[in-house]
């Protein structure tokens, strides 16, 4: 049964996390210390009493686009699927969503969410590899649409926030998707890889082999929808911060959440602290700080957010208690999944890994044959 199944992993996933006791503390105790830290010096019943007063219906909106998010990552998230030509029901991705971020906030680690929506997706795709390559270009197809908003900002309103703002995110910008580009100079690796032991070890390990035969699923078209849905999501993301401010009574142009939000977003990304606690509200504080924005409020707006997470969590939690075959079913018998990827998914290099260029990774003969590809060439006979 299904739901075995999901108790089974999340059970493996709760023994994992015993093995590593002391990081988890050690985030917790940051956090906590970051908070204390941060709170000290304002006036908490300020803070209590400005979340308080919070307009009850932009908070309403919030929620709203808050929900709406996480239907848009769904329909990205299927968008990715549809590479491996696995299909899931748009309803079922969504609730396996917001399962992953009841288990963001109720187990340890920042990526317990993901490690659950991996497990499910593998009963439909039969290989970790779609799940682990899935779960990173929904990540990263994320943050590359992201920073493309905030450097455009940039260039419209670089003169609201200090020249440093706008470098750290430029610099930001410029590393992510200079980064895409450093993993697809395929010559480069080649070379580097001839010349250093290390790093030909790791090219040619057989994980990094399947990691980056999944990723060449993703061609031009695939990857552009997903970035396209990507760039839709993180707007809706920034104006529900924007609504959450509003809701407290902060009236700023929309161009500094368009700028300061994405910095906020990567700098909890750092594995430190625990669910970002801490990080994210000295982030909100240093930042709208520079725009005349209290302490006070700024923690408030970053408690407020998080408290939208809680509510997808509960969403979440409820949608799990009622069972994994409530929404994901059985797959229907007689319907096996491909273990290649779409032909023409050669097209997407520029967010592979450089294992391919190291000479490890080849086409498979089966899965040309089972595409009906001789020689590189479609067989038609």
């Amino acid at each position: 049964m299904v739901w075995i199944e999901t108790r089974d992993v999340v059970d493996r996933a709760r023994k994992r996390s015993k093995t590593s006791v002391l990081p988890t503390v050690l985030r917790v105790i940051v956090s906590l210390a970051l908070l204390v830290v941060l709170l000290r010096g304002f006036d908490l019943p300020r803070i209590g009493e400005t979340l308080g007063k919070a307009n009850v219906g932009y908070m309403a909106a919030a929620l709203g686009l808050y929900l709406l998010g996480v239907l848009i990552c769904s329909l990205r998230w299927g968008v990715l699927l549809g590479a491996y030509d696995v299909r899931v029901p748009l309803p079922a991705l969504t609730a396996l969503y917001f399962v992953g971020v009841f288990f963001s906030n109720v187990l340890p680690g920042s990526v317990s969410g993901d490690v659950v929506k991996a497990y499910q997706l593998s009963r439909y795709s039969e290989r970790s590899d779609v799940a682990v390559s899935t779960v990173l270009m929904d990540r990263l197809t994320g943050f590359l649409a992201l920073f493309a908003i905030a450097a455009g900002a940039v260039v419209f309103a670089h003169d609201l926030v200090p020249w440093q703002t706008s470098v750290l995110i430029l610099v930001i910008a410029v590393g992510l998707w200079g980064g895409i580009w450093l993993l697809s100079a395929k010559r480069l690796w080649r070379r580097l890889s001839e010349r250093i032991g290390l790093l030909r070890r790791i090219v040619e390990s057989d994980r990094v082999a399947k990691v980056y035969r999944a990723m060449k699923a993703y061609d031009r078209r695939t990857t552009l929808y997903a970035l396209g849905i990507s760039l839709v999501f993180d707007v809706t993301w920034i104006l529900v911060r924007y609504l959450i401010a509003l809701a407290l009574g902060v009236d700023l142009s929309i161009w500094y959440f368009l700028l300061f939000i994405p910095i906020v977003s990567f700098v909890t990304l750092v594995p430190i602290s625990f669910s970002g606690l801490g990080i994210r509200e000295g982030a909100y504080v240093y930042l709208f700080s520079q725009v005349g924005v209290d302490a006070a409020t700024s923690v408030a707006m970053s408690l407020a957010f998080y408290a939208l997470r809680l509510v997808g969590g509960l969403i979440g939690g409820v949608i799990y208690a009622l069972g994994a075959g409530t929404y994901l079913g059985e797959r229907k018998s007689g319907q096996p999944v491909s273990e290649c990827p779409q032909a023409g998914a050669e097209g997407m290099e520029s967010a592979s890994s450089p294992v391919g260029v190291a000479g490890r990774v080849q086409e498979n003969d089966d899965c040309d044959r089972e595409r009906g590809v001789v020689g590189g060439t479609p067989n038609t006979t």
